[in-house]
């Protein structure tokens, strides 16, 4: 029997934890895999319920996470978001949700299919300069072991009164 050998590699989150109090494991896995399937390698966990002090919790392997990127491995979109809070990626726009009288207006207007996209939501982003920028944070700096990344609080945003690892 031949090897159907590795597809695409994606980080992305498991999920894990009882009915409305989840927890997720951030791994590496084949993209074809199921969610909650085998994967490659246990990159990170990621603790969404509050905890004390009511901020949210994630725990990285910062060196091996730049390692997944630096050899084509894809993020997922909430692995984007929690990557570029924690200073790995630069940040996304938002996703948006596109009214349907937004779109009807941009047609009425004389615009058609990719123009209407890019009137509501502006110009996509290149892709080359996408993958520069993150072979860029990928060569920046070297961690030697897994970092601790500050706790993020509610609103988003990462809070800086983390305890530091001795």
């Amino acid at each position: 029997r031949k090897s159907r050998g590795m597809g695409r590699v994606s980080l992305r989150f498991q999920r894990f934890g009882r009915k409305s109090r989840p927890f997720y494991r951030l791994v590496a896995a084949d993209s074809r895999r199921k969610r909650d399937g085998k994967f490659i390698e246990i990159l990170g966990g990621f603790n969404p319920m509050m905890m004390k002090e009511g901020k949210k919790e994630a725990r990285l392997e910062v060196q091996r996470i730049k390692y997944w990127l630096s050899v084509g491995a894809q993020p997922s979109h909430a692995v984007s978001r929690l990557l570029s809070k924690a200073g790995l990626l630069p940040e996304l726009p938002r996703r948006t949700n596109l009214k349907k009288k937004h779109i009807e207006f941009a047609r009425q207007n004389g615009f058609e299919g990719k123009e209407v996209w890019e009137i509501i939501t502006g110009p996509a982003p290149d892709r080359q300069t996408s993958e520069a920028v993150v072979e860029a944070v990928v060569e920046e700096s070297v961690e030697a072991e897994a970092v601790e990344v500050p706790p993020i609080g509610m609103t988003g945003e990462i809070t800086t009164d983390a305890k530091e690892k001795d």
